[in-house]
C-alpha cells in the first residue's frame, strides 16, 4: 500500500457479529477500498458487505467465493500435500485439530486432509480447539492425554493451535515427534524454532498480498475469485 502511495487503516473486532459496527467506523473515513481478514465471519456478514461504497476484496476467506472479490491459499490442497506426507510416513491413526468449526478455512483444511487420509484407508476425525489460540490448543492435548486416545498424527488447521498441542502433549511427558506427529498450517516464524520444529504448510503471503492489492486497486485486470496453490 505505501508502494501505491497509500495509508493503511486498521479495524479490528473481535466477533464476527460486530462487523457491522466496524463497517459504520469505515463510513467515517474517506476510504479507497477495503481488505477483509477474518477468520470467523459467516455468510450473513459477508452479504453485508455488498453494500455501496469502497470495493471490498476478502482475504483468505473461502466462504467469501461468490458474493465479494476474494483472493485465497488453496487451502484444501495445502493440508492435502501434508496429508500425503504424513500418510508416506506410514501413519495409520489420525485427528485434525480446527480452531472453530463454523470457520470456512477450517472447513475446507479439514476436508482436504480428512480426503487424502481416507484416499489411502486412514480415518480422519475432526476436533474443534474453540479458537484459533494457543491456549485452545494447549487445552485439547490436555484432552487427548486425559482420553488417551492420542493418534499417530495430530493434523492441526493452524500453527498457533499447533504450538499449544506441542506444549502440551510434551508437558504431559509424550515426545512430539516421537511419539506423535504435529502438523500446522500457516508457516509462521516460531514453526522453524527449534522447540517446535513444526511441519507445517507454508502460505504464500507476498503473492496473496500483491494479488489482493492488485484486485483492490485494478479490478478489472483481475478474476472475482484467485485462488494460489502453496
Amino acid at each position: 500500500l505505501a508502494d501505491k502511495g497509500k495509508q493503511l487503516l486498521l479495524f479490528s473486532f473481535s466477533d464476527a457479529d460486530h462487523v457491522v459496527n466496524a463497517l459504520d467506523a469505515v463510513g467515517q473515513y474517506r476510504v479507497d477500498g477495503l481488505v477483509l481478514a477474518s477468520s470467523t465471519i459467516g455468510q450473513e456478514q459477508l452479504l453485508r458487505m455488498r453494500r455501496p461504497g469502497p470495493r471490498v476484496v476478502a482475504f483468505n476467506q473461502p466462504a467469501a467465493v461468490g458474493l465479494l472479490p476474494v483472493v485465497s491459499v488453496d487451502n484444501e490442497a495445502g493440508t492435502s500435500l501434508l496429508a500425503e506426507h504424513v500418510a508416506a510416513l506410514g501413519v495409520r491413526t489420525a485427528t485434525f485439530v480446527g480452531g472453530i468449526a463454523t470457520a470456512s478455512t477450517d472447513q475446507v483444511r479439514y476436508r482436504g486432509a480428512a480426503k487424502a487420509l481416507a484416499d489411502r484407508g486412514i480415518a480422519c476425525p475432526y476436533i474443534e480447539a474453540g479458537g484459533f489460540t494457543y491456549d485452545a490448543g494447549y487445552k485439547i492435548a490436555a484432552r487427548f492425554v486425559d482420553d488417551r486416545t492420542l493418534p499417530d498424527v495430530v493434523m492441526v488447521g493452524s500453527d498457533e493451535v499447533a504450538f499449544g498441542v506441542i506444549d502440551g502433549l510434551t508437558s504431559a511427558g509424550f515426545d512430539v515427534p516421537g511419539d506423535v506427529l504435529v502438523t500446522g498450517f500457516d508457516g509462521l516464524t516460531q514453526a522453524s524454532w527449534a522447540g517446535y520444529d513444526l511441519t507445517t504448510l507454508v502460505q504464500p503471503v507476498e503473492r496473496l498480498v500483491d494479488t489482493a492489492i492488485t484486485m483492490l486497486f485494478d479490478p478489472d485486470g483481475t478474476p472475482e475469485a484467485t485462488q494460489i496453490v502453496p
